[in-house]
């Protein structure tokens, strides 16, 4: 299953540059619909989810 970038972005509650050094630095893999579809992106909900959990181990630390 997969979010949306909208969906990716709420649910990290990051901003478009974090979003964009997440898939750069390889901690998401962005994918694509066809152009002819929109070409609308898309990221894999265990890749976020498991950031969303990450974060939340971080945050319970400090």
């Amino acid at each position: 299953m997969f979010y949306t970038r909208k969906e990716t972005l709420d649910i990290l509650e990051v901003t478009p540059t974090a979003l964009y050094d997440f898939i750069k630095k390889g901690l998401l893999t962005k994918y694509k619909q066809p152009k002819g579809k929109g070409g609308a992106a898309f990221f894999k909900k265990d890749q976020v989810d498991s950031l969303v959990a990450t974060r939340n181990e971080i945050k319970a630390v400090e």
